[in-house]
């Protein structure tokens, strides 16, 4: 609301010299005289009309005469037109609340000046209007704690924590911040109270505020800063993914997606940086609001991947680093289920099967017996395999195995679900019945086709082999070079008939049999993937495992559905991690140390069934180290701890939606205005004085030229000629004042 106030009254009093002309007026009013002439009626009207214009000209002087003063001790007085419902003026005592946005947005550099730095001066410049005695709180909008809120007195701290508040990498809570600015606006007792809200106002913090009520119920003046840059243009990596290459032992595959948040296409240089070492760099060209993949390759054997995705050029540097924590390098462990184990190893179901997963260094005989391959398989039976956490292993595979159930296949679709990868071998043990009712119902649906019955060939039919149909797919792309040799010397007198559903689209034939029934089938499932080959990973069906092509075929089945399982641990900032316990472990510690080389202790307390350990701490970007400790095991881990890219859209509230949202009474400043006036006026309200001081030397003006030509010459010039100093000296005779 507005009102007219003078901030000194005490010069009204001068009005009361409006009064000098009137006295002056009245004293040297001149009085009439007779004069003795004929009676000539016409002459004596003119003579009246005369007068009563030569009156009126009098009166216009003097009330310029008297505005003149007037307004010129009203200048003096001071007056303001008011913008509060209640102020007494610039020295009553204030409590000014300041929210800074130190959301990771506003480490965007402009020019070299960061938001941030923009907002600092911007407090710094509220701060300076303060006198002693006035209250002020700073509140940032991430990190904020309810100690925060309390309003100070002392000044000069408030200015040193402005200068010490940094950037954080998160995109905080304008709203808490709020809250807190509001509970202590309602605590103070001032007639000036005041709540600042600093910021580049980006859209994903400032959504929630307008749509709520919170800025438009503050009692007390609401004043909006806008640091934000003038062009915004952002980039972002927006994902990373992991995993062996397929055919290439020891080779990993980095996968980015590099995210353009920029109305104009934008050029990004990207590195790949492993233990704190540039790996490799390239270029990118990334559309305008679009995406570009790159990727990076390493040869690192069983070594963990440490390291993060870094974009060079680009102006927000808090989102130019993603975080990677991966045991892509590590050995692939497998999960072998023998259905049909035998103490001769040449007809043991998974003999074959485990020598060309996991074969050895040296070869028959060689001094060294460590494994060639990444790949670590484990062969169980099917009761042993109810006793192993599938979670742990990368790849399930089963061969030819009966002993099946619902709380295994449970467990299988579970596991598979969540990433993991199957592998089924038929044989013998496999009904088809059975397989068709646990693993290919409505509920389960693992099973990529229907079986429908083994089928026998005899010797003298035409030989069976393996034909691949999809040659580009991860199984068989490496061995495309070698298709028309290689796969000519397999035979099968025995395979699994089935049929497949060709209106499933998470269903492919790979490879067929060359009397065309399906070989080998793939399904996507959940986050998984499963493969069902129909014939043995033994002798029993096919003379295929002393193939050499065989080897090469079973490491691309386990390397491609592992690929897929490579599930990156990875936590916004911010955000808890917790580690899970059966309720029957006595002792559970879990120690992790964060980037900067501090430790901490997660907090363990029961949760529902399980035992929990928390930890909150995850502050900063990096890799953080977990040392996990239980009554029966022990182990270490590594993950990451990112941004959350959501804030990575510069996109700002346009200011005419703010003021159209939150209505007249709260301002909206621009950065670049100044903000000591724009305070001063909402204190003390807008000066008028100098507009009355200019209306005072108009009221001058005015009545100095008026005074020179309408008030009547008494002094006759001397250059006039005789004839018209006599006319002049006979009107002046007759004239009546």
């Amino acid at each position: 609301m507005f009102g007219f106030g003078l901030l000194n009254a005490l010069f009204l009093a001068g009005i009361a010299a409006a009064a000098i002309p009137i006295i002056i007026h009245l004293i040297h009013k001149r009085h009439s005289r007779s004069v003795d002439f004929p009676s000539l009626m016409f002459l004596r009207l003119i003579d009246l009309r005369m007068a009563s214009r030569q009156r009126l000209r009098e009166f216009i002087v003097l009330a310029l005469r008297i505005a003149a003063i007037a307004l010129f001790a009203f200048a003096l007085s001071k007056p303001i037109l008011r913008t509060r419902t209640a102020s007494a003026g610039p020295r009553t005592s204030t409590t000014a609340v300041i929210i800074i946005d130190n959301s990771f947005s506003m480490n965007y550099k402009e020019s070299g000046v960061t938001g941030l730095e923009k907002a600092r001066e911007k407090a710094q410049e509220i701060l300076d209007t303060l006198a002693p005695g006035d209250n002020a709180a700073i509140i940032p909008v991430a990190g904020y704690a309810p100690a925060d809120s309390g309003l100070s007195s002392d000044l000069a701290g408030l200015v040193n924590r402005v200068e010490m508040l940094k950037e954080m990498p998160s995109a905080g809570s304008l709203e808490g911040a709020l809250d807190l600015a509001v509970k202590a606006l309602e605590g103070s007792k001032e007639i000036n109270r005041e709540l600042y809200v600093i910021s580049d106002f980006q859209q994903l913090i400032w959504e929630p505020v307008l749509e709520s009520e919170t800025l438009r119920s503050v009692q007390a003046d609401v004043v909006l800063v806008d640091v934000s840059a003038e062009r915004q243009s952002n980039m972002a990596v927006s994902s990373i993914e992991v995993g062996h290459r397929p055919g290439q032992a020891g080779v990993v595959e980095v996968k980015a997606l590099v995210h353009n948040y920029s109305v104009n296409p934008m050029r990004a240089r990207v590195a790949l940086v492993l233990d704190g070492k540039t790996r490799s760099e390239v270029s990118a060209d990334v559309p305008a609001r679009g995406d570009e993949a790159i990727s990076f390759t390493q040869t690192l054997g069983e070594e963990s991947m440490l390291g993060y995705i870094f974009l060079k050029t680009d102006g927000l540097a808090t989102d130019n680093k993603r975080y990677f924590a991966s045991a892509a390098g590590d050995a692939i462990r497998v999960l072998a289920v023998n259905g049909d184990p035998s103490d001769i190893w040449d007809i043991d179901e998974t003999y074959y099967l485990e020598t060309a997963l996991s074969p050895l260094r040296g070869g028959m005989g060689g001094g060294d017996l460590g494994s060639a391959s990444p790949v670590r398989p484990r062969v169980v039976t099917e009761a042993g395999m109810r006793k192993e956490k599938l979670s742990d292993y990368a790849v399930v595979i089963l061969a030819n195995a009966s002993g099946l159930d619902e709380e295994i296949v449970s467990n299988i679709q579970d596991f598979v679900r969540k990433g993991g990868g199957l592998i089924i071998f038929s044989g013998e043990r496999v009904v088809p019945e059975e397989y068709n009712k646990l693993l290919k119902s409505d509920a389960v649906a693992l099973l990529p086709c229907s079986l429908i019955g083994q089928k026998e060939y005899e010797e003298d039919s035409e030989p069976i082999s393996l034909v691949p149909t999809d040659w580009e797919h991860g199984v068989f792309s490496v061995l495309k070079d070698i298709r028309d040799v290689a796969f000519d010397t397999s035979r099968f007198n025995r395979i699994m008939i089935c049929e497949c559903d060709r209106q499933d689209a998470s269903v492919s034939v790979l490879a067929r049999f060359s009397n065309g029934f399906p070989a080998l089938v793939e399904r996507k499932y959940g986050a998984g993937t499963v493969l069902f080959f129909a014939s043995t990973c033994d002798r029993d069906w096919t003379n295929f495992p002393l193939r050499p092509i065989y080897l090469p075929v079973v490491h691309q089945m386990v390397r491609y559905i592992a690929n897929r399982q490579q599930r990156l641990k990875s936590y916004f900032v911010g955000e808890p991690v917790r580690y899970l316990f059966p309720p029957t472990e006595k002792k559970v510690e879990v120690s992790v140390t964060d980037p900067a080389g501090r430790a901490f202790e997660a907090d363990v307390e029961p949760s529902g069934e399980a035992i929990a350990a928390t930890f909150s701490e995850t502050l900063i970007p990096g890799i953080y180290s977990a040392d996990i400790r239980a009554s029966s095991s022990r182990e270490d881990e590594h993950f990451a701890v990112n941004v959350d890219i959501s804030e990575s859209d510069l996109v700002r509230v346009p200011a005419a939606r703010l003021k159209k949202m939150l209505g007249p009474e709260i301002s909206v400043i621009d950065g670049n205005s100044d903000l000591t006036v724009a305070i001063w006026r909402m204190r003390t309200g807008v000066k008028l004085w100098d507009y009355f001081l200019y209306l005072a030397l108009l009221a001058l003006l005015a009545e100095g030229w008026l005074a020179n030509r309408f008030v009547p010459k008494t002094n006759m010039s001397r250059k006039s000629s005789a004839g018209e100093r006599h006319s002049e000296s006979r009107m002046e005779k007759i004239s009546v004042n």
